[in-house]
């Protein structure tokens, strides 16, 4: 019952952190902190696309609302995974 209660709190975890970061992109109501050259010029060059950011934020809503809802989380988990490994390298490198 324990285990149950863990994968329920985590998934309703990264739904919010998702839905809050994903609303930020279009409302930006959380101020974003000075960024280093590098990571600089890679936003630049997505925000150039145009579509690019738009695209991504409304996925993380979408995905997000799937998780807090609980109906079909598995399937936003597996499209969350690219984001979430592109935000991790995105920090780390």
């Amino acid at each position: 019952m324990n285990s149950q209660k863990g994968t329920i709190a985590a998934r309703l975890l990264l739904g919010l952190l998702f839905f809050v970061f994903g609303l930020n992109g279009f409302f930006n109501f959380l101020p974003m902190p000075p960024q280093p050259e590098p990571a600089m010029k890679f936003l630049a060059g997505l925000f150039g696309a145009g579509y690019f950011f738009p695209f991504l934020k409304t996925t993380e809503v979408i995905c997000s609302l799937l998780l807090l809802s609980g109906f079909f989380a598995p399937l936003a988990l597996v499209i969350l995974a690219p984001i979430i490994v592109n935000i991790f390298l995105f920090h780390t490198i």
